[in-house]
């Protein structure tokens, strides 16, 4: 686990060993979704996404992307949400940031989980950095990523007691780090 003095209150759990997939997986179901809710994806992602989705127990249900931006919309996720969608995932594809605040997902039960694997520095069209926006959002530090320690992820929670439900289940549910469980 890092934590970062500019994150202003938000928690970084770096998953090291375990790709940002990992990452995706335990997100999702730190949002706690619940099984077979739709999870909200672009039409084009890499297939690491839909394997953290049907790892979590939820059901992919893609939008719609900009062929300029090769991103979701506000627009295009509007239109594929159902009454089964608990989950939105974005992802920021040649790191560019998606908004969906106008969509106002919270107030309808639906969670966004940020996968901005591609966008760490990048900053939303109101100049908030990604990672900064209360959403639950993952990085990627793969070997072609732009910040990278060849494989590995992070997610940023919402607020500490996710951090910490984070963190148990970064470690298959071990709470105590090692050196303090070899002392027991």
């Amino acid at each position: 686990m890092t934590r970062s003095p500019h994150a202003r209150g938000r928690h970084f759990l770096n998953e090291r060993g375990v790709r940002a997939r990992r990452a995706l997986h335990i997100a999702l179901m730190a949002a706690g979704f619940g099984r077979g809710g739709e999870v909200m994806v672009p039409s084009q992602t890499f297939c690491a996404t839909i394997h953290a989705i049907r790892a979590a127990g939820g059901v992919p249900r893609f939008a719609d992307i900009d062929p300029d931006t090769q991103c979701v919309t506000p627009e295009t996720i509007d239109a594929a949400i159902t009454v089964k969608t608990r989950a939105v995932l974005p992802v920021f594809y040649g790191g560019r940031a998606v908004d969906l605040t106008e969509l106002r997902l919270a107030d309808r039960d639906i969670t966004v989980v940020e996968d901005a694997a591609h966008a760490f520095g990048s900053h939303h069209r109101h100049g908030r950095r990604v990672g900064a926006t209360g959403q639950l959002t993952c990085f990627s530090f793969g070997p072609i990523k732009n910040i990278t320690s060849i494989e590995g992820g992070a997610v940023v929670a919402r607020n500490r007691r996710e951090a910490e439900l984070l963190r148990a289940m970064r470690t298959l549910g071990i709470r105590a780090g090692q050196l303090t469980r070899l002392r027991e």
